[in-house]
């Protein structure tokens, strides 16, 4: 079997919006070299699990199903999920991979829990669930109710189980995905792709994706969140229970209802949990004083529940085993990107979105994306994150290369786009987190009457002189759009 032999990989082509036209052939292509380089074994499992589907399955249907026998994919799929730009049957259809039923033999997951616990010399009364209740990308979850003491209370809690020869299934893919980038790479101007380090990127999410299968790492992530969300009565991380092995993570069960399951709720809750998911998920990221901050880095509708047991607008943040770090310096550059977007400050935007990148992009195209940029904020955007999220990837296309944490939080600042959508019709990602900007800035006006002008000890990493320069300048902003924006309007009758 090749990827030939599944012609729903061309009809994708479909599914992939009007703005990225030009890329389903290379999409489709993509799909078939990814497929023709597994080893037959992985090969034969594609084709039964597309045998066991309906004859009449939509092409949605069975690339769902090609995701799921590939972590990648799988992972990549519910990355996606949410995106408003793509057909609205196969977000559906991608939305199952958030929270996948459980198919792997569970007599297999039992044998490996059993093994664990005695190796580890797990002494508490431990009793596991008949069945699974979910499966991921690398791991299947299971029930289990627990006492530390054979007298103490029960406790209900969770153990995610590593699935046997993922690391080999994930090597595999990525090793293919290596090929795959560094085919892009030789083929990438006789197809006239944009200029992109299509390896040294995928080198990068390799490394990081490849971290998601050490749980060992996932349970530190889990210890260093919590102190994190302390202080917010409106988040709950789950505690990890002392049950944990490398193979296996136990935690404490959350019962809730997945985010974006609350559509007969009031609106006034939905409105409250969107803003918790952003303030919890991306603001405390970006409006953060401490030198380098962590993040969620894999925030999908699956990872995100109202629980059953807070007040309404209340989120419990799960798996963990993903995160990412950002440092001050990349906070400032943003900062700096934001502050010269406001004052339509081109060069500076350049220079900064430079500062950013760990490589020089060619700058007639860095200035003509800058410039696209800020006609984009002429015509009424909001300067939010889908904006800085467009910005960057066109600078990418320029030849920037940004560091493996920053495409995290873009993957991250993606993924929270499309949950927010469908959590609270009534708002988006930008403004809310315009508003938390806001409302940070407002905050700090305290502490800022004794700071020193050049210090960007601020959570919102502007210093004061930066700010006197804005407000100074901001009438002379103001005009100068309002002469873009008016050439910008008469600009296409003038060409015409």
């Amino acid at each position: 079997m090749t990827g030939t032999d599944l012609p729903f990989l061309t009809q994708t082509q479909q599914f992939i919006p009007e703005t990225y036209a030009a890329y389903r052939p290379l999409i489709a292509e993509a799909l078939r070299f990814f497929v023709d380089r597994l080893s037959a074994e992985r090969r034969a499992e594609i084709v039964r699990a597309q045998s066991v589907l309906p004859a009449d399955a939509p092409p949605s249907a069975r690339l769902v199903a090609l995701m799921h026998c590939c972590p990648v994919l799988h992972k990549l799929g519910q990355v996606v999920a949410r995106h408003r730009g793509l057909d609205a049957d196969l977000r559906r259809a991608l939305q199952e991979l958030e929270t996948f039923a459980p198919v792997y033999p569970f007599e297999e997951i039992r044998r490996i829990i059993d093994e664990e616990l005695r190796r580890a010399s797990i002494q508490e009364d431990v009793l596991i669930a008949q069945g699974a209740m979910a499966e991921a990308s690398v791991a299947v979850v299971v029930p289990i109710t627990w006492h530390r003491t054979p007298s103490g209370p029960p406790q209900r809690g969770v153990l995610k189980v590593k699935k046997p020869g993922i690391e080999e299934r994930l090597q595999e893919e990525l090793a293919v995905l290596a090929e795959l980038a560094d085919h892009l790479d030789a083929t990438r101007e006789a197809r006239e792709l944009p200029a992109f380090d299509y390896r040294d990127t995928f080198d990068t999410v390799r490394d990081l994706v490849a971290g998601e299968v050490d749980l060992c790492q996932e349970q530190r992530n889990l210890t260093e969140a919590l102190p994190r969300y302390s202080h917010r009565r409106d988040v709950w991380v789950p505690v990890l229970l002392p049950l944990s092995t490398p193979r296996m993570t136990a935690m404490e069960y959350i019962a809730g209802t997945k985010v974006t399951q609350v559509a007969d709720r009031p609106a006034a809750e939905r409105r409250r949990l969107a803003r918790t998911i952003v303030d919890a998920l991306i603001g405390d990221v970006v409006f953060c004083r401490d030198g380098e901050t962590v993040f969620h880095a894999d925030p999908h509708a699956g990872n995100l529940l109202s629980p059953d047991e807070m007040p309404a607008g209340s989120l419990a943040i799960l798996d963990w085993s993903l995160t990412g770090r950002m440092a001050k310096r990349d906070h400032e550059a943003v900062a700096r990107i934001f502050l010269a977007a406001l004052l339509s400050d081109a060069a500076s935007m350049a220079s900064s979105i430079e500062q950013l990148s760990l490589s020089t992009p060619n700058e007639a195209g860095l200035r003509s994306s800058v410039e696209e940029a800020l006609r984009g904020l002429r015509r009424g955007r909001l300067p939010g994150p889908a904006w800085l999220v467009e910005l960057l990837d066109s600078a990418a296309r320029c030849g920037a290369r940004f560091s493996g944490s920053m495409l995290l939080f873009r993957k991250a600042l993606l993924t929270v786009e499309g949950v927010v959508a469908d959590v609270c019709e009534d708002t988006t990602l930008d403004a809310l987190l315009v508003s938390k900007g806001l409302e940070t800035l407002w905050s700090e006006w305290p502490r800022r009457v004794l700071s020193w002008p050049g210090s960007r000890d601020f959570a919102t990493h502007v210093s004061n002189s930066e700010l006197m320069g804005l407000f100074a300048a901001a009438p002379l902003a103001m005009g100068a759009a309002w002469l873009h924006a008016w050439h910008d309007w008469f600009r296409p009758a003038a060409t015409a």
